[in-house]
């Protein structure tokens, strides 16, 4: 057994490396090192550094085994593309002084574990770390991927043992620092069959190359429409046969007012009343967003049947639509 496999959070040697079918798996969490870094550098407002994670799977018992009173624990369920527990393992040492840097307040963990605002602000940052995971997920699954929020998994209340259940859990193990500060480590941890699953799913064409290839065919067939004014409209478009990969898959399609950026112990403190200022004036455009960044489309709030609803008055051209579901 490799002491390259030996991790930091729970001080246990792991009992072998994921497994040669789960690898697309394996690359997702290894290019995850660059986004974790950036979304906790942002969040904590200094330098993180992230460096490749440590990559092998363990049995549950084993897991819960090496568990003590210093590892905190979170968990949640998958919610959307794949079915599955996921859970986030990280000592106290390093929760409280992230906790701390994102309240700007010394933090204390005691036996009872984390509670009240440090509670919150872990669970958030974790959100975030992992909401980079489930987009890579997403690109490696070619359809969306998403988690429920995470909970805290209280020692107290027991039940370790059947909460990882009887399966290989696979883990990810990055070490993290803020110079001068904080040394440590955070885990991704997932059932084998979860990871088999995504990298299954992953086998087939990248989404990459299917939109790709659609976006060549759109270009190609004269009978696509291409609209590029709001006054433009086609009522019966005709699709490349390829582009069916496509149409049949689910997507989130956001409205987007404005946005702005807070601190966690900001948006802890909000309440009734509270108001946050956007970087947008009243007269702007609302914006039609997927794949959480990319704009396809700008217009104006109406209501409909007493539901608010966006009239179309900009539009990006098919191909560029088509390009943005990547």
């Amino acid at each position: 057994m490799g002491e390259e496999l030996a991790i930091k959070t729970l001080s246990l040697e792991l009992d072998g490396p994921f497994e040669a079918q789960c690898e697309p798996v394996a690359k997702a969490f290894r290019d995850l090192a660059d986004e974790a870094k950036q979304a906790l550098s942002v969040v904590l407002g200094v330098d993180v550094e992230v460096t490749e994670p440590i990559l092998g799977c363990a049995s549950g018992e084993k897991l819960a085994s090496a568990v003590d009173p210093s590892i905190v624990i979170v968990n949640t369920t998958f919610s959307k593309g794949i079915e599955g527990k996921a859970f986030f393992f990280s000592g106290k040492e390093t929760v409280a002084a992230l906790v701390g840097k994102v309240l700007d307040a010394p933090v204390e963990i005691g036996d009872e574990g984390l509670e009240g605002d440090a509670l919150d602000a872990y669970l958030e940052l974790v959100n975030q770390i992992w909401g980079k995971a489930n987009l890579k997920f997403s690109d490696l699954a070619g359809s969306a991927v998403s988690t429920d929020s995470f909970a805290a998994y209280k020692a107290e209340e027991g039940g370790l043992e059947e909460l990882l259940g009887n399966e290989p859990l696979c883990c990810a193990e990055y070490p993290i620092g803020i110079e001068g500060e904080i040394e440590g480590a955070i885990m991704f941890v997932l059932p084998q069959l979860t990871v088999e699953k995504l990298s299954e799913a992953g086998s087939g064409p990248s989404m990459d190359e299917i939109i790709a290839q659609a976006t060549e065919e759109a270009e190609q067939d004269e009978s696509v429409v291409t609209i590029e004014e709001p006054a433009a409209r086609h009522d019966q478009p005709v699709t490349p046969e390829r582009l069916n990969v496509l149409m049949d898959m689910d997507m989130p399609v956001y409205v987007r007012f404005g946005e702005t950026q807070m601190l966690i112990k900001d948006v802890l403190q909000l309440g009734p009343g509270s108001i946050i200022e956007l970087d947008k004036s009243i007269d702007s455009p609302v914006e039609l967003v997927v794949n959480d960044k990319i704009v396809i489309a700008k217009g104006e709030v109406v209501v409909v049947d007493s539901n608010f609803a966006i009239r179309i008055t900009e539009v990006k051209s098919r191909s560029d639509r088509i390009m943005g579901l990547g």
